[in-house]
């Protein structure tokens, strides 16, 4: 219930930040950085609605697939039942959904407040995945 509502308020800053930055007087943004966390493209300032929206389609789906367990491709084990995997592979899914969700959002408002904090958030986002995918996945076997 807790990671369920973290990325709903995820959601929902991410769209008011959006309708603040359009509403603003900024005419273009920054929407892509280097390497080196250098700003290197700008765009529209309507660019910015982009990872509110990919961001809750991420959410719908992985909410869709949280709730069919069934159809997820699992490993054969001799030690759990089908049931134990699928239950263990809708809290990855549960937690890949948090994690997606909210390194989108702070994406999205890093790359306008402080752009070169863009990098960190995205290797952040990038360790946890690793970490949550390999904690579950082994206990899944």
């Amino acid at each position: 219930m807790i990671k369920k509502a973290i990325s709903i308020l995820a959601l929902l800053i991410g769209f008011a930040f959006a309708i603040v930055v359009v509403c603003g007087d900024m005419e273009t943004i920054p929407i892509h950085i280097n390497i080196y966390g250098e700003i290197d493209d700008y765009g529209s300032k309507w660019t910015v609605v982009c990872l509110p929206v990919v961001s809750t389609l991420s959410y719908l789906l992985m909410s869709w697939f949280e709730r069919k367990p069934q159809l997820y491709n699992l490993p054969t084990s001799h030690r759990k039942s089908r049931a134990e995997q699928e239950k263990i592979a809708v809290k990855l899914v549960e937690w890949l959904k948090v994690i997606t969700t909210l390194m989108l959002i702070a994406i999205e408002v890093l790359m306008i407040v402080q752009a070169d904090l863009v990098l960190w958030i995205a290797i952040t986002g990038i360790i946890l995945t690793g970490y949550v995918c390999i904690k579950y996945i082994r206990e899944m076997k």
